[in-house]
C-alpha cells in the first residue's frame, strides 16, 4: 500500500470501526487499557529517540507524528472518561478516538475558508465534509455541551486560535511544506483544538447509552 492508500485508511477507515466498537457493551477490556496505552507511549518513545527507526517511520507517512500526538490525546481522554466518569473501555475510547478526528478537521475551518477564497473550490472539501457525520455520530450517541453559550465560546476560541497563527505564519494554498505544518505553534493549535471538542462532548449521558 503506498503513503496515500495508508493515509486514506487511517483517516477514512478507522472512524467507521470507532463508531461500531462503542456499541460493545462490556466491561472485560477495561483491565486491558493501562497496558495498552504503557506500550504505545514507549513506542512512541523509542521511535523518537532511535534515529534509525525514527527515519523508517517517518518516511513511510509523513505525518506519523501527528498520529502520535493525537493518540497521546486519544489515551487521555480515554484515561479521564475511564478514571472519572465510570465509562467502560469500549465507548471511552471510541468517542475519544472520535473526538480526535474531530478536533484534526476542526482546526482547519478558517483555512478551508481561506483557500476557498484563493483559489476557489477544491475537491478534498468533499471529504472535510465528512467529518459531518463524525458530529452527527456523537450527537446521537453521547450528545455534545448542552450549555449552547458553552458551546459558542469554547468553539470560537479555538477558530480565533487558528485565525490568528494563521495570520501570522500564512501557508500558501497546495504548498507542501512539511516541517512549516508540523511546527510547535501549528502542533499546539492542533492540540487546543482537540481539547476544546473534547470539552465540548456531554461525558455524563453514558448511563442512558450503554
Amino acid at each position: 500500500m503506498d503513503k496515500a492508500g495508508i493515509f486514506f485508511t487511517a483517516v477514512w477507515v478507522q472512524p467507521i470501526f470507532w463508531m461500531l466498537f462503542f456499541h460493545y457493551k462490556t466491561d472485560k477490556l477495561d483491565r486491558l487499557f493501562k497496558p495498552l496505552a504503557i506500550c504505545l507511549f514507549i513506542v512512541i518513545v523509542v521511535i523518537q529517540l532511535t534515529p534509525s527507526l525514527n527515519a523508517l517511520v517517518y518516511g513511510v507517512l509523513v505525518s506519523t507524528g501527528l498520529m502520535f500526538v493525537y493518540s497521546l490525546l486519544g489515551c487521555t481522554f480515554t484515561w479521564y472518561l475511564m478514571d472519572t466518569k465510570g465509562w467502560h473501555l469500549p465507548q471511552a475510547l471510541s468517542i475519544s478516538a472520535l473526538a480526535g478526528f474531530i478536533g484534526s478537521f476542526y482546526w482547519e475551518a478558517p483555512y478551508i475558508i481561506r483557500n476557498a477564497i484563493l483559489v476557489g473550490f477544491e475537491w478534498d472539501w468533499l471529504l472535510h465534509i465528512m467529518v459531518v457525520f463524525l458530529v452527527w455520530y456523537i450527537k446521537d450517541s453521547v450528545g455534545w455541551c448542552p450549555d449552547r453559550r458553552r458551546l459558542i465560546y469554547l468553539t470560537s476560541i479555538g477558530l480565533i486560535i487558528s485565525t490568528v497563527i494563521m495570520i501570522l505564519d500564512p501557508i500558501p494554498p497546495g504548498v507542501p511544506l512539511p516541517a512549516r505544518w508540523n511546527s510547535f505553534h501549528y502542533l499546539l493549535n492542533r492540540v487546543v483544538c482537540t481539547i476544546i471538542i473534547f470539552m465540548l462532548i456531554n461525558k455524563d449521558e453514558i448511563e442512558e447509552t450503554v
